[in-house]
């Protein structure tokens, strides 16, 4: 509850910029707006807030096993503010990066809770359609380290899950190759992407291999 309270109180700062969102998301054709040309600051506090698993107090060992993850019930319940937050903000590269590394610290810290998360689908792709308005590799390396935490497990279900959501961060990389081979030869699909997405995207692949 106090973490929520806190994630509550840090929306504050940033309903002023929400407000002045539009009513659909701007996606490639976006442009940054700050003198900077970082995100704003507040954004980053509030990311920063939804991923305080660092601040979670020791569980008392005489009360029973809990059937959920505090931090992935926070994400939960502010899921729509985030979701605004990264799907207008896409062009903030390193604001996508801080939340490709707060998702992966939570789906870390909580990946005894996180297969069976409502929140866990919903968060990945919410990252998906953030990488096709504009491909970064470390939304290819949330992916790998979401197969890392749970691959492992051995369970049918959720390496279908993950073979999913592996389609859905590649398939928009493909594409664009595909449309600059076919327009312009192997030349063309080579200066499509920057060598850093492709190579993170055949590293993502391998991973789910």
């Amino acid at each position: 509850q106090a973490l929520s309270m806190f994630v509550s109180r840090m929306e504050v700062p940033i309903q002023p910029i929400l407000s002045a969102l539009p009513p659909e998301p701007l996606g490639s054709r976006a442009v940054k707006t700050t003198r900077d040309g970082k995100a704003p600051v507040e954004l980053k506090l509030y990311i920063a807030s939804v991923s305080s698993v660092y601040n979670m107090p020791a569980r008392d060992p005489t009360l029973l096993p809990a059937d959920h993850h505090p931090v992935l019930g926070v994400v939960e319940k502010h899921f729509a503010t985030i979701e605004r937050v990264c799907i207008h903000h896409t062009h903030y590269e390193e604001l996508m990066e801080q939340v490709c590394l707060a998702f992966s610290y939570i789906l870390g810290f909580s990946r005894e809770y996180a297969p069976t998360s409502k929140v866990f689908v919903p968060m990945m792709k919410l990252m998906a359609r953030c990488c096709e308005q504009h491909p970064q590799p470390y939304y290819m390396s949330l992916v790998r380290s979401a197969i890392g935490f749970f691959a492992s497990n051995a369970e049918n279900q959720m390496d279908a899950v993950l073979v999913d959501l592996t389609g859905l961060f590649i398939a928009p990389v493909a594409r664009t190759l595909t449309a600059a081979t076919a327009s312009g030869g192997v030349n063309a699909a080579a200066s499509a992407i920057a060598p850093p997405i492709s190579g993170a995207a055949y590293e993502m692949m391998a991973e789910a291999v």
